[in-house]
């Protein structure tokens, strides 16, 4: 990166979902509260009102929902890979710099619970790849606090 490109950082979050509606809007705001420019959801075969929660949050939010239901049925096996592939052509496509792909049960998180992401990403040097260690807390009772 040069030292044009540095200064600008549009990082984008996506994620594929199904049947992810009490989680949703946590995650969602969440990451936003970290800086990511953009959130991506794709939906597949959900029966819940995950539709619904993102239809109120997207009119308010930078955050762009995709039926994912035609590329499901299209791919056998690979629906992730082909999902994930998709997002990142859009991505590169759309000018974002950073793109993170994370599960609805995973939460980009600092160690010190105030640095965004973009700040994380200069801390490091502008790295083109960044792999992040996972932390697992255990001991939560389904829809706690």
């Amino acid at each position: 990166m040069n030292v044009a490109e540095k200064k600008l950082i549009k990082i984008k979050l996506a994620a594929i979902a199904r049947d992810e509606a009490a989680y949703l809007p946590e995650w969602i705001f969440h990451h936003l509260d970290f800086g990511f420019d953009e959130i991506e959801i794709y939906i597949n075969n959900t029966v819940d009102n995950s539709s619904a929660v993102l239809e109120n949050i997207t009119d308010n939010y930078p955050v762009k929902v995709i039926n994912a239901d035609k590329l499901f049925k299209k791919s056998s096996s690979n629906f992730q890979s082909l999902a994930y592939t998709e997002i990142t052509k859009n991505a590169l496509a759309d000018g974002f710099t950073h793109l993170m792909l994370l599960d609805i049960d995973e939460f980009w998180t600092p160690a010190d619970f105030k640095t965004s992401i973009k700040e994380a990403i200069r801390l490091f040097n502008y790295p083109q790849v960044i792999n992040f260690n996972w932390f697992v807390h255990c001991d939560e009772e389904p829809f706690s606090t």
